[in-house]
């Protein structure tokens, strides 16, 4: 996937946010950071060619990826996508990764 679309805010919020509705992790929460991709197609792994929907990436799945240099989009989807499925908990990877 290298080449993809490179990471950034107005791309995720214009393009791969879709949700128009707050989304928080509990009932009135008032802070709704929660975001997801509501129709993403796996591009890697034993899935794909699967439309599946995508929870984040959140702030740590971000920042474990990009502490290993990738700033693909694709690639941020797929191993926040591939991290839920398998109960890989990307926070714990993002603190272990950093420089």
């Amino acid at each position: 996937m290298a080449g993809g679309t490179p990471a950034n805010g107005d791309f995720f919020e214009n393009k791969i946010f879709g949700q128009e509705h707050p989304d928080g992790c509990f009932v009135g929460c008032t802070l709704s950071c929660t975001k997801g991709c509501e129709q993403y197609t796996l591009k890697t792994g034993p899935l794909a060619g699967n439309t599946v929907a995508v929870d984040g990436p959140e702030y740590e799945t971000a920042a474990a990826i990009t502490n290993l240099d990738i700033f693909d989009i694709d690639c941020m989807l797929e191993y926040a996508w591939y991290s839920f499925k398998n109960y890989f908990v990307t926070f714990a990877h993002a603190s272990s990764t950093n420089r």
